[in-house]
């Protein structure tokens, strides 16, 4: 029994690596993670690769692991005919083709954002895109009206009057020409 009375690791493996903060616990003796004195039962919060080495008298147990707790996000936006994907930690694919965040994305349809950690974690994102124009209901162009409408955006997107964005749905009032 080569491991009789040695200090005994638990919550970490060797060569594993874990995607969230990771509470170390050992049975006895005491410890040193990355060079710095590590108390039982202590929190290891810092990504990257760790080495925890606990010593009982002689005997000394050794954990080699690795932590990546950095959260995997992304945010969409919108520009000017396209949108694009905006991120800040791993790498991505967009459809499975290597993507580079802010990178624009023209086609309209289903669209799969995968982000991959350093460390081999991955996050998906879904999303729907369409650049066709809003359909409008209510008004036609160049048309003249003597009573309030109703208009209506059917198809998503937004909608601005006189340069004002608007509600998807809104009636107008005012007398005179606009623009839609």
């Amino acid at each position: 029994i080569k491991y009789a009375n040695y200090p005994l690791v638990s919550r970490v493996e060797n060569e594993k690596v874990y995607y969230d903060n990771v509470y170390v616990y050992f049975n006895s003796g005491t410890a040193v993670l990355d060079g710095d004195t590590f108390l039982n039962g202590s929190l290891c919060k810092h990504t990257g690769e760790h080495v925890l080495t606990v010593t009982d008298g002689e005997k000394a147990s050794v954990v080699k692991f690795t932590t990546d707790n950095i959260p995997l996000s992304c945010s969409l936006k919108e520009g000017d005919g396209y949108s694009y994907v905006s991120f800040s930690y791993g790498t991505a694919t967009l459809n499975g083709f290597p993507y580079f965040s802010g990178d624009k994305i023209t086609s309209n349809g289903k669209h799969t954002v995968v982000l991959t950690g350093p460390y081999g974690n991955t996050k998906t994102f879904d999303f729907n895109l369409s650049f066709a124009p809003p359909e409008i209901k209510g008004v036609e162009n160049g048309e003249i009206y003597s009573t309030p409408k109703r208009i209506n955006v059917a198809t998503g997107g937004k909608i601005f009057l006189n340069g004002k964005e608007m509600p998807s749905e809104f009636t107008v009032f005012e007398e005179g020409q606009h623009t839609l």
